[in-house]
């Protein structure tokens, strides 16, 4: 019959081939978490679980996503956004909603080419990064005290509204736009 002390030996020996999923143990951290330097970062969560999406942040040492879904129900689990957050926040990132950077939902449908999408981000330019700039102060100033994530559910940069903010604080934070991919 095995000891006690097997089962948390067997533990022990698995987190040491990945100690890079300890850092939020309180038992057995084997690994510090990785803060990014300080970004303007995008990520979409788009073909990503949950806990890839998370394990991303992680990794990518960024401590709190700034939600800039308009409507951020998901069917995907976990990316609606009280489970997102309940999720975000029991791995120590706080997490942030900022609806009135999003675009509705009706400017969103026929997307079908790039140039639907020009046409689409050329409006968001003209009127929601226009309008809303308290909002994009927030969004700088959280990107300023801690490592941030723009988030959004597309996975390309280049079909989502979230690279246009980013340009925007970009340009009022100087700081560099990383898209996590």
């Amino acid at each position: 019959m095995g000891s006690k002390a097997e089962p948390w030996n067997q533990l022990v020996a698995f987190a040491e081939k990945y100690p890079q999923f300890t850092v939020n143990s309180k038992r057995l951290q084997l690994a510090k978490r990785a803060i990014a330097i300080p970004a303007v970062y995008t990520s979409g969560y788009e073909g990503l679980s949950v806990n890839g999406f998370l394990n991303r942040l992680i990794e990518s040492g960024i401590q709190q996503p700034v939600d800039v879904r308009r409507n951020p129900i998901a069917r995907r689990f976990g990316f609606h956004k009280s489970t997102l957050k309940r999720l975000c926040e029991s791995s120590d990132i706080a997490y942030f909603h900022l609806p009135e950077l999003g675009i509705p939902s009706a400017k969103r449908k026929s997307l079908d080419t790039q140039e639907d999408y020009d046409r689409l981000f050329a409006d968001y330019c003209k009127t929601t990064l226009e309008s809303e700039a308290v909002a994009i102060d927030n969004v700088t100033d959280l990107i300023k005290a801690k490592p941030s994530v723009l988030v959004c559910m597309e996975a390309k940069p280049q079909c989502c509204h979230r690279s246009h903010l980013a340009k925007v604080v970009s340009n009022r934070s100087r700081l560099q736009v990383k898209h996590l991919t």
